[in-house]
Order: structure tokens, then sequence, then C-alpha cells
């Protein structure tokens, strides 16, 4: 069987879409399918392309050239992708002479999903949904967001099955009556890393408030940077820490004088499980009002590694719910310092009450990339 992954974010990049279609792919590739890929150089989260010639074995890849003038602007940056992209995969439509069983589209962007209208209609068409990008608009310009919402709509349209990582995404489009023959469902995301420690020790000894992965508005990463100073005030003896890299990254590293708040980057996928390990909490922050658009793709790592987590979101958010399930977790739906304190009190006081069999049946039930093949397949 021959399946054609569809998305700008792919290996070597380090975290977030870019190293889960890299599993995607490689569980496919294990699974005895013939997988092709069309993607960029990696971009992400620094926004600047990085020509690459890795590889992984088996993998057939196309990408786009190493050409794209990003701003680090955000706003700007997302529209450059989606204009890029969408030029790059209609190119390779045009030149590709292969048929395939599969397309497996992963949004955002957004644009690029109207390809899908090209193939065959014997294949299967599949988009992943990742992240509702209309909804982290609606706070800075609400008559775009809408626009961006009724594009997406008419878009997914060209599936025939809508895979969405969280059920709050998934409402937006399963109430629509477009959407009823269509074949939705729910998958979050999947485990990705193994419970073997590598190297010595990344983090200082004792208590270790750590923020790694991704940092841009959906994570609010100045009022975050605030939260840590504030809290580093009261508790002299705690080191805080931002693993990540990008241009948000940089400002608040040079905005921030306080010495025990640490900035470094991104530590690699084989070290990860490490980091988690010498982490006392965990902080996974949303900015007020988007936790309908997304879910933390890291969620699954830090539970099955067992870290205790603090989450800021919406009240009754899907994120708040999965956390509430969660032996070692705290969720917390304000910015205030006094709240983010106390939290984060309760947690380093905390006592471990050796729930891994729990954890582990809760990983299985609901994180399994298993589960996700099945639904790609499936015919139900």
């Amino acid at each position: 069987m021959k399946s054609l992954i569809i998305s700008p974010f792919f290996y070597p990049e380090p975290i977030s879409t870019g190293l889960y279609n890299t599993d995607l792919a490689s569980k496919l590739l294990s699974t005895g399918n013939e997988v092709h890929v069309w993607c960029f150089h990696p971009f992400y989260p620094d926004w600047k392309l990085k020509k690459t010639h890795q590889k992984i074995k088996g993998l057939k890849v196309k990408r786009g050239k190493p050409l794209i003038p990003f701003l680090q602007n955000q706003f700007l940056d997302r529209i450059i992708l989606e204009v890029a992209f969408l030029r790059f995969v209609l190119i390779r439509k045009l030149k590709c002479k292969q048929s395939f069983h599969n397309i497996i589209f992963i949004s955002p962007p957004t644009l690029s999903m109207i390809v899908l209208k090209a193939f065959n209609k014997n294949c299967n068409k599949v988009v992943i949904v990742h992240d509702l990008q209309f909804i982290h608009l609606q706070s800075k310009n609400y008559k775009l967001s809408r626009l961006v919402f009724f594009i997406e709509k008419k878009l997914m349209l060209f599936a025939d099955k809508l895979i969405f990582l969280s059920k709050e995404m998934e409402g937006f489009f399963s109430n629509s009556n477009q959407f009823i023959k269509m074949r939705t469902s729910i998958q979050w995301p999947f485990v990705n890393i193994n419970k073997n420690p590598k190297g010595g020790r990344i983090l200082n000894s004792g208590t270790n408030i750590v923020y790694s992965g991704a940092l841009g508005a959906k994570q609010s990463p100045e009022k975050l940077l605030s939260l840590f100073e504030y809290t580093s005030n009261q508790n002299s003896d705690w080191n805080f820490y931002f693993f990540s890299s990008g241009g948000y990254f940089e400002a608040l590293k040079k905005s921030s004088k306080n010495p025990k708040i640490h900035f470094l980057p991104l530590v690699d996928k084989e070290k990860v499980y490490q980091l988690y390990a010498e982490s006392t909490v965990q902080i996974i922050p949303q900015t007020p009002e988007s936790s309908k658009g997304s879910l933390p793709s890291k969620l699954p790592n830090l539970i099955y590694s067992e870290t205790k987590i603090l989450t800021i979101t919406d009240s009754q958010s899907e994120l708040e719910k999965i956390i509430e399930e969660y032996p070692y977790g705290i969720s917390i739906n304000s910015w205030d310092n006094h709240a983010f304190t106390k939290a984060l009190d309760q947690l380093v006081r905390m006592k471990a009450t050796y729930k891994s069999k729990e954890i582990k049946n809760m990983c299985q039930q609901y994180f399994s990339i298993d589960s996700l093949i099945n639904k790609i397949f499936s015919d139900e």
C-alpha cells in the first residue's frame, strides 16, 4: 500500500507537528506501507529554513526549496507559510505521476488542503487536524478569524475522514450539517518517547520548574516569564527553566536579568525523558480562550513520564479534564501570581503515590499511535 503524507513540518524538526509527522511516517513504514512525504526543509520552531540532507531509510521525501523569506513575525510568517506551501504542493501534484492509496494531510496549514480535490476519488483522503487557526485569531481579528473558519470548513469537505486531536476541535465541525455524512473521529496525540535516561544531568539539583517546547502567542510567553519572576522571588532556592528556541524565546532571554531563570536550547528527542524525569514540575500554559484550538502534543509524554504537571488553561477545557484524571497534575484557570505560586507549592510538596500501572493504562487507552493508524485505515 502506498501512502503520502503532506505537511510542511517534518524530520529533523525536534518537536510538535514535525516530530509527530516523522513518527507517523516511521510507523506507517514499519507496517509495510510505501511512504512518501511532501514537506519543507526544517524551520520550526525557529522559523528559519535550514537545508538538510538527513534522511530516514525507506522514506521517499520531496522537499520544497529552502528559499522562503520568513520575517520573524508570527502572524505574517503563518501567511507566508500558507502561500508558499500551497504553491509547493500544487507544483508537486502537477509533476507527480504516481497514484496513492492514502493521502494524509496534516493541518495547519489550511489552504493547501485544496490539493486533495486533485487526487483520485478512489484513494483514502484523510485530514489530521492539529490546530484550529481561527481560534487563535479571535482575540486579534474577529472578522479574519471567521473568514479562516469558513475556509477551513469548506476545504475539509475534500477529505473522506477528519481526525481531530481533541474533542473540543471536533465539536466545531461535527455539529455542522455539512460534516454529518463525513467520518469524523478524535485521536489525542500519542506517546513517542522511551523511559531510558541518556547521559548526565540536564538540570541543577533541587526544585526545578520547567517550560519546554515551542514558544508562541498561544503560550503567552511574556506572562509566563512574569509568573516565573514573581515565584522565584518567593522561593529563592527554586530553579526556573525555559527550553525552547525562536523569536519569542530569544526576546524573553534578552529581557530577563534573573539569575534563577535559565534559558536553554531544546534537548534531543533521546533526552526528553531525562529532562522530564529531572523536572520537579512541568508547565503547560494556554492563552485565555484558546484551549479549543489545540491540545499540546507533549502532554502524553509528560503523563507517560509520570511528571508533575501544572496547566494554565480555560475552565472546563479538555486539557483541564485530562489533568483531573492524572494523579500528578493541577490545573488553574488564572494567570494570577498567587494562584500560580500556590499551585506550584502544592505540586512540589506532592508525594508520589506509585500509580505507574494506572498511568500506563491511561496512555495505552488514550495516547496510542496504533489507534491513530487504525482510524486512518478504518472503513467504518
